[in-house]
């Protein structure tokens, strides 16, 4: 399977095709015509495809947070959206920033298994959760792009998909929003996992760019940038 769809995805690069995309959702509701639907984390059969009773009550929903960094409020004062720390940043360069929930084990697991493990039915449920959680914001509104943070072009071709282009193709699925390629991956870049948040902001220093084809489109236009 691994090796079918990184040709069909090394056919994509090449010639920015959505068929295999199509084709694999496709797939994927075939296959919940013939099994029962399970819980993403613990596996136990279930309804729907969605995370079950038992494993949500692990899953913590941010609510009140700071719109550039998201870390939650101790208690939110009316009128305030930046914390203390934000607030003394030069943080200009991007309006809002909004996560759909807290990073712990189980979102951990989840978040592998859709990024390395081929688990593409994870993206509706992440979208779902996204839509929840900042569909009160005014981020998702008639007007806006959605874009996919992108892959350097051999990591594309070895790992097979990228994983932030599916998730924005379900959120456009359920938002009505267009989506587009706008950015491109210039360079490589080590893992974040282990990195401090300086050392996160230099390892991705320079490596995107917008392609030159939308220099003149992206002017005047809103866009929501959606990473895993």
């Amino acid at each position: 399977f691994n090796s079918f769809f990184r040709a069909r995805q090394a056919k994509q690069v090449s010639n920015n095709s959505s068929d295999a995309w199509s084709s694999l959702f496709r797939l994927s509701s075939l296959f919940r015509l013939f099994f029962v639907p399970q819980c993403p984390f613990c596996q136990e059969p279930q309804q729907s495809d969605n995370i079950c009773a038992k494993c949500f009550k692990s899953v913590s929903f941010l609510t009140s947070a700071c719109i550039k960094c998201q870390e939650p409020f101790e208690y939110h004062i009316p009128g305030v959206y930046v914390c203390e720390k934000c607030s003394k940043q030069d943080l200009m360069f991007f309006d809002q920033m909004h996560c759909a929930m807290k990073y712990n084990e189980v979102i951990k697991n989840l978040i592998v298994r859709f990024k390395n493990q081929h688990d593409f039915s994870l993206a509706n449920l992440f979208a779902k959760w996204i839509i929840n959680r900042v569909d009160a914001s005014c981020v998702f509104e008639n007007d806006v792009i959605l874009v996919p943070v992108p892959l350097y072009k051999n990591r594309l071709i070895k790992r097979g998909y990228n994983q932030s282009l599916l998730l924005v193709k379900q959120l456009s699925k359920l938002t009505n929003l267009k989506y587009t390629n706008v950015l491109e991956r210039t360079r490589d870049t080590n893992s974040q996992a282990t990195k401090t948040i300086a050392q996160r902001a230099d390892n991705v220093k320079n490596a995107f760019a917008l392609r030159n084809k939308y220099h003149g489109f992206v002017r005047g236009k809103k866009f929501v940038i959606v990473d895993d």
